[in-house]
Formats: structure tokens, sequence, C-alpha cells
């Protein structure tokens, strides 16, 4: 029976480096936290913009309770890529065009990374002024009725645009399945630690309203 050869090596904590393995996972884990909490809260600083030049923008609670999720998958892939991206920083090499192929899953890494933080605070920062914080502004634009497939996408894209590049370099196999399973448990764990009530700043919205 012939034996085939793949030329790419599998995906391992000894390829990758034990320290830098480990300190992938810590600074993606961390990443993931930060960029949570800066989301959330950052929607309420959103939120705020709106009830001074309008009407405060309220969330349902099945809308908040899915923009809560977004927001929490979001983080956990973007963690993943900065985790990707120091794994991609090691120095050894098995093929001639291992180095090349790093560099090339690093950048990618990073670029998803900021383009989808470019997106989603642009988005935000120009939508809480332009309409939703006008003063006629009445639900014209839902996001969650009209566009909540493409809120699911956003993060099942960056999650496998993450491991494209990476299986130029290894043979992934089943750590794609294992990330994904632990950014489903990250998800989870985020939204039920960094999650922003919306109750605190619709009843200070209300109290100045009675005043």
């Amino acid at each position: 029976m012939t034996k085939i050869r793949f030329s790419k090596a599998k995906i391992s904590i000894q390829n990758i480096g034990r320290q830098r393995f480990w300190t992938g996972v810590f600074a993606g884990f961390v990443s993931a936290i930060s960029i949570a909490l800066a989301f959330n809260y950052g929607r309420e600083v959103f939120r705020f913009i709106t009830g001074i030049y309008g009407s405060l923008l309220i969330l349902a609670e099945n809308e908040q309770h899915f923009f809560n999720l977004f927001f929490s998958a979001l983080a956990a892939v973007l963690g993943l890529s900065v985790t990707i991206w120091i794994w991609m920083g090691n120095h050894t090499h098995l093929r001639k065009k291992d180095q090349l192929y790093k560099q090339l899953s690093g950048s990618n890494a990073l670029l998803i990374f900021w383009v989808m933080l470019m997106l989603i605070t642009r988005f935000g920062s120009i939508l809480s002024i332009t309409l939703f914080g006008r003063p006629t502004y009445d639900n014209h634009l839902n996001f969650y009725e009209d566009f909540w497939l493409l809120f699911v996408l956003m993060p099942l894209v960056v999650f496998f645009q993450n491991w494209l590049a990476v299986r130029l370099v290894y043979r992934a196999g089943k750590w794609i399945f294992i990330s994904f399973v632990l950014c489903l448990l990250t998800t989870y764990l985020l939204n039920i630690t960094t999650s922003v009530k919306q109750e605190k700043l619709n009843t200070a919205y209300y109290q100045e309203l009675k005043k």
C-alpha cells in the first residue's frame, strides 16, 4: 500500500513553540475580553449620543440579546486573530516557502482584525449621529429584522479567513474544529460576563425627561 507523504507539517505545539503557543492563547483571550467590553460600552456611548441629538435609541429585549451575542462572537474570533498572528511569528521553517507563508498568514490575521474593528466603529459612530440621533427617526433602518444574517456571517467569515492562510503552512485538521468549539465557549462566557444592560442608561434618560 502506497503511503502519501504530505509536504506540510501538522500544526502542533511543538512546531509553534510551547512558549509562543501559550502566549498566543493568553493574548487572544485577553484581547477577546477587552474587545467585548469595548463593543458593549461603546454601544451604550453611541446610544447616549442618540439621546443628546434626538430620542434615545432603545432596543427590544430580543434585539439586545442578539447583538450581545454578536459582539461576544465577533470579539472571540478577533481574539483568535491575535492568537494566530502570534503563532505565525515562529522561526521554525520546514520548507523554503514557510517563512513567506507565515508572514502572509500573520498579515492576513492582522488585516481582518483591524478592518473588522474599523467597520464596526465606523458604522456605529456614523449611524448614531446621522440617522439614529435624528429627532424624526422612526426605526427606518432595523438591522435586527432586515440584516440579521449579515451579523451571523461576519464572525464566521473572520473565523474561516483566519484559518485559510494558516493552511498554507500547516495541516490544521482537528485544530479548526477545536478552535471553533473554544470560540463558541468563549462567546458564551463573554456574553454572560461583559454584556451591559441598557436599563441603566434608559433609567437615567427617563429621569432627565421628568425634570
